[in-house]
């Protein structure tokens, strides 16, 4: 039997879509890597002595910032990584029903939507914790500004606008599978 047109063109978009989460997963991996790496030489360098940390040409709130933001990044790709998995299972089961209209497809929507939700604000917040709980001098005796430019503390837009909209993308999925399920019996 042959698939009509819509059917074709959202496989398609599919295959696309799941071989790009492919590819931006496997880019994760090396940034997770490297970025576990400057977190533990950070950590190491934390524990020189003031002297020693001078003759590297180091101070420890540098030190630090650099341990909160590497932490926070490293959060961010863990849980991105997280989000493209469910992408490449999801269109890998889209690919299998060959039709995006199932209860499934839904779930995987709003775990994605959360996850987006908690790289948007998480990592940052953990950075800041992380950078506060390491600084060498009390938090009270640094300015608003610098607290906020040497930890990174952040939310970022783009993933909390795109969790919005794909948890809206839920929502019309569980109508679509609702409609299938409908058609699916009248047939």
């Amino acid at each position: 039997m042959e698939r009509n047109d819509p059917v074709n063109s959202i496989i398609s978009i599919c295959k696309k879509v799941r071989i790009a989460a492919v590819v931006l997963f496997c880019f994760c991996i090396p940034a997770v890597a490297a970025l576990a790496v400057k977190i533990i030489s950070a950590a190491r360098d934390m524990s020189l002595a003031p002297e020693e940390l001078e003759k590297k040409g180091l101070t420890g709130s540098a030190l630090s910032s650099d341990l909160s933001k590497g932490i926070a990044r490293l959060l961010f790709f863990v849980i991105c990584a997280a989000a493209f998995m469910i992408c490449i299972r999801l269109f890998g089961r889209i690919l299998a029903d060959g039709t995006p209209f199932r209860e499934g497809t839904a779930s995987s929507l709003k775990k994605i939507s959360l996850l987006l939700l908690v790289s948007a604000v998480v990592p940052s917040f953990v950075g800041f914790i992380f950078y506060a709980l390491t600084l060498p001098v009390p938090l009270s005796e640094l300015s608003y500004k610098t607290v906020i430019e040497e930890s990174g503390l952040t939310v970022m837009l783009a993933p909390l606008f795109l969790s919005g909209f794909m948890f809206a993308m839920t929502a019309v999925f569980r109508y679509g599978c609702l409609l299938q399920q409908e058609s699916d019996e009248t047939l």
